[in-house]
């Protein structure tokens, strides 16, 4: 390159007094315009790129490898710092096997450097000028192999990120942006500029004009690429609403299922123009939000650019019996640890990965509305719901004044079975794909509530790209995870798989004569171009797959109604309508045993009345015990042995009042102090009409003593939040109004997942349900109540009619009467609590049957025939020591053999059946 002649003037003289000259102001800095700085790089020039002012602020000389000689190296190493850099694609690093040069990379921007390298033929020391422009040529030229270079050399190759400067904004991006931009093999020299001073100080802004402007060159910057590649490049991305909501999403997003985090981790997660990642809980077992979170954070990308989506359901394969589906407790708890593993204090959309047949649809359209109005999502949708659940989580939604999900996750592509009609018309069968040619099908949903959909599974996990029509590749998905794909593997060798795979053909050649693409990007743009699609995820290995995957952009373009005519002719698999929907009805398993794979071998789970809380047959109880008659490390080993021995006793019951709050701070210290994690326990506190302190407000139920008891139980806890908070009495002088919004208060800022009462009539619990229906409040769930076997008549009489109607839960308290029901009665004892004749001959009869028929102790049969009972959600256990409790557990063997004849000669022996009472009167 010949320089260019600069002449400069002397500086003119001014004739008149310096204070009368008019200010002179600075002329406006200009950068080239970007069309110039493509032709002069086209043409084999050098060209100035600024970075932005506030990340390195300094100027790169730029051009295109394949275009450099000698006597321009010569002049580029003598007019920059002289460490010449090639930026080059991952895939060309790889095809060369140029490895990183270091593992972990801490430099402030990371920039990707490589091991260093040198051509072998016709090069000698590597560093002169000729040595250095022929290995920049040879880098970028297809014939080379790995072994024509030397490890280490002169030059240094960068590692670009794929989207270029969309992804980020740095030099090595830019160079290689250039070289696309005008069609110029992939790889681009940059070095900085530095000052022809003593220091030889960084070139900025002025400096690199100035140095421009003396050698003829353009000058731009790396945000004037990135600009034109939003307004020149394919025209990336459409955005579509999503539903009826004001979020715009990307007609294709990225999906993080066996990908980030699972078959793929590190840098492969970045990809080009797509601003929406969809991520689930269950992903990896939390691993695919770990690497988005981690790259995010690394690549410093603005969080409001993206929209990030997660999924809770599934967990992360932890085996407590709260640890997955829909109550309250989970999609609080989960969404809380998805924010965790992201780094973020929010995500766009909370998405139900799955419906939920045992929780309350109540109960879970308030815990996703608790999520939004918390902050930590804007919006919530569903997956894999059927249109019935959608429509009725809607229902409870518009009765109760709260935010209605605004999409559907959805399976759906033109060969593998679909549940997309199913989800959105009034009824098409999951076997059924649907068809934008039969709109009658797709007017229910939609029509009525404008839902949205994120579409999964476009490519049928592979198939619909044809690489498995004739076997399965090395290599592939289903080659690499050949048990995750066990039942699709085996399917394909079948005659519908078969038949499958013959469709598969038949589009391929669809594709290539009559659209010129690809089978997989015509499926893409298939399942996109249906009028209801909002975004189809795409999943994908390296970003090669994304950038192939978006041509389907261009293609949809393409999927006019005839096109979509031949392409449902070719399926042959038109779905057909369902009849409309059934009314709504309840699906809640009330106060059931609900075992899963996933629960400890020996203890029961129930739900806890109509909550989606999963409560052990047994519980913990710390009257008497925990900061009363027991202290210190006892506790813990307590609470180590109900928790660790198999049986998971992980519910706690405690009080405000119990020892004066000391029972508390002992839980709350042994959590402290060892390894168990908060949210694994459950933790039951209550209010009391006990007075701690002689102070006015210190007890009862008022709005001031629940929300300052509370707070006071949770400092002595050392927790944010307890999963259950009972009234502990009712307290009459207290409007029920007042109680009823004062726990709803605690549920609604987070401090409590839900509320229940204790030792409260079954009128006052109407009352509070009534209340809380009339006020769209949440009502409690349960009560706990005394129940033994000489304590019959609430549990059993007056509270039926709670069971019957709001299928109300229990926990119970005392089931073995303050040690009655022991087999032995301390001196004194019996007088002191009243124990009747009756009662003892009782006791005595229970004796003789538990020893001729059961083979226990009477301890375990009392603890045994309170937990049998259909309406026991659960039953609190009070233990002074680990052995104590050891010995009570073994009611869990004698509970399988209550059967209704064993209860019923018990109650024989009992003789106190409780009469049924009369029904309540209105309120």
């Amino acid at each position: 390159m010949a320089p260019i002649a600069v002449s400069t003037s002397p500086q003119l003289q001014a004739s008149v007094p310096l204070k009368k000259l008019a200010p002179m102001a600075e002329p406006a800095f200009k950068f080239d315009a970007m069309e110039d700085a493509l032709a002069a790089f086209a043409r084999g020039e050098f060209i100035v790129v600024m970075d932005d002012e506030d990340r390195e602020n300094e100027g790169d000389l730029i051009a295109a490898a394949s275009t450099i000689t000698t006597e321009k190296m010569a002049w580029f190493i003598k007019h920059t710092s002289g460490y010449i850099c090639i930026s080059l694609p991952s895939e060309r690093l790889e095809e060369l096997d140029i490895q990183m040069m270091v593992p972990n990379n801490t430099e402030k921007h990371k920039t990707a450097y490589t091991v260093t390298v040198d051509y072998k033929i016709g090069t000698t020391t590597g560093i002169s000028a000729h040595d250095r422009a022929l290995t920049a040529r040879k880098l970028v030229d297809p014939q080379v192999v790995p072994g024509d270079f030397s490890r280490p050399g002169h030059m240094v190759p960068l590692r670009a990120r794929p989207g270029g400067v969309l992804t980020r904004k740095g030099h090595t991006e830019a160079a290689i942006d250039m070289c696309n931009l005008t069609n110029l093999p992939a790889g681009g020299l940059l070095c900085e500029l530095v000052n022809d001073d003593e220091q030889g100080t960084m070139a900025r802004r002025d400096d690199c004009r100035a140095f421009a402007d003396r050698w003829g060159l353009k000058m731009i910057s790396v945000e004037m690429i990135a600009k034109w590649r939003r307004e020149h490049g394919p025209k990336n991305m459409q955005f579509r609403r999503l539903g009826s909501s004001g979020l715009r999403v990307p007609v294709f997003s990225l999906g993080g299922w066996l990908t980030f985090g699972g078959t793929v981790k590190g840098d492969p997660l970045e990809h080009p123009g797509i601003n929406m990642i969809d991520l689930a809980e269950g992903y990896a077992q939390g691993d695919s939000e770990r690497e988005i979170g981690r790259v995010i954070e690394e690549l410093g990308i603005r969080r409001s650019d993206l929209i990030l989506t997660s999924k809770i359901f599934f967990g992360l394969g932890r085996k407590g019996p709260n640890d997955r589906g829909l109550s309250r407790k989970h999609i609080i708890e989960g969404v809380n640890e998805t924010l965790e593993r992201l780094r973020t204090d929010y995500v766009d959309i909370v998405f139900a990965h799955r419906p939920d047949p045992t929780v309350p649809m109540e109960e879970v359209v308030r815990a996703f509305n608790h999520v939004i109005e918390t902050g930590k999502a804007f919006y919530w949708g569903t997956s894999e719901w059927s249109a019935r659940q959608v429509e009725e989580a809607h229902h409870v939604a518009s009765k109760l004044n709260l935010i209605a999900p605004i999409s559907e996750q959805v399976q759906y592509q033109y060969v593998i079975s679909s549940l997309d009609e199913h989800l959105y018309s009034p009824g098409v069968s999951a076997a059924c794909t649907v068809n934008a040619s039969n709109p009658s099908t797709s007017e229910y949903l939609f029509d009525k509530y404008n839902y949205g959909t994120t579409i999964w599974s476009a490519l049928a996990s592979g198939l619909l790209t044809g690489k498995y029509n004739d076997g399965i590749p090395k290599g592939s998905r289903f080659d690499t995870n050949p048990e995750f794909f066990k039942n699709t593997v085996e399917s394909l060798s079948k005659e519908d798989g078969q038949k499958k795979i013959e469709k598969v053909k038949e589009l391929t050649a669809f594709a290539e004569k009559e659209l010129g693409c690809s089978v997989s990007n015509l499926a893409l743009a298939w399942a996109a171009s249906h009028p209801h699609a909002s975004t189809v995820i795409l999943g994908a290995t390296k970003p090669e797959q994304v950038i192939d995957n978006l041509k389907a952009l261009e293609i949809i373009k393409k999927i006019t109604p005839e096109v979509r005519e031949k392409i449902n002719k070719i399926l042959d698999n038109d779905p057909t309508p369902e009849p409309n929907l059934r009314p709504f009805g309840t699906m809640v398993v009330k106060n059931s045993d609900v075992k899963l794979e996933y629960d400890p071998k020996d203890m029961q789970f129930r739900r806890l009345g109509t909550a989606g809380l999963r409560v052990p047959v047994f519980s913990l109880g710390g009257w008497l015990t925990f900061g009363g008659t027991v202290k210190g490390d006892p506790v813990k080993e307590v609470v180590k042995l109900a928790f660790e021995n198999g049986t998971l006793i992980n519910m706690i019951d405690l009080a405000e009042s119990y020892s004066k709050g000391e029972s508390e701070r002992e839980v709350g210290g042994l959590l402290r102090s060892s390894a168990f994690a908060a949210r694994t326990l459950l933790f039951r506190a209550r209010y009391s009409l006990v007075k701690l302190q002689e102070r006015t407000n210190d007890k009862g139920l008022s709005r001031k003593h629940v929300i300052e008891g509370m707070k006071e139980i949770l400092e002595r806890l050392r927790v944010d939040y307890v999963d259950i908070i009972f009234a502990h009495r009712p307290d009459p002088t207290v409007p029920m109004e007042e109680v009823v919004r004062a726990f709803n208060h605690l549920i609604d800022t987070g401090k409590a997942f839900y509320w229940g009462t204790s030792e409260w009539s079954a009128r006052q619990v109407e009352e509070a349900y009534h209340v809380a229906a009339k006020l769209n409040l949440i009502a409690p769930i349960a009560e706990q109540v005394q129940y033994n076997c000489f304590h019959r008549q609430r549990f059993e009489s007056e509270y039926q009619y709670l069971y019957e109607k709001y299928g109300y839960g229990t926990t119970i308290w005392s089931p073995l009467a303050s040690g009655i029901l022991t087999g032995s009665i301390i001196t004194g004892f019996q007088r002191v609590v009243g124990l009747r004749p009756t009662q003892t001959s009782s006791k005595l009869g229970l004796k003789a049957y538990q020893k001729k028929k059961l083979g226990c102790s009477v301890t375990i049969l009392a603890l045994a025939w309170a937990a049998s009972h259909p309406n026991a959600s659960t039953v609190i256990l009070g233990a002074s020591n680990p052995e104590q409790l050891l010995e009570n557990l073994k009611a869990l063997e004698t509970l399988k053999k209550f059967t209704p004849e064993v209860r019923e000669k018990i109650n024989k022996i009992l003789d106190n059946t409780p009469a049924p009472e009369p029904n309540l009167r209105p309120l």
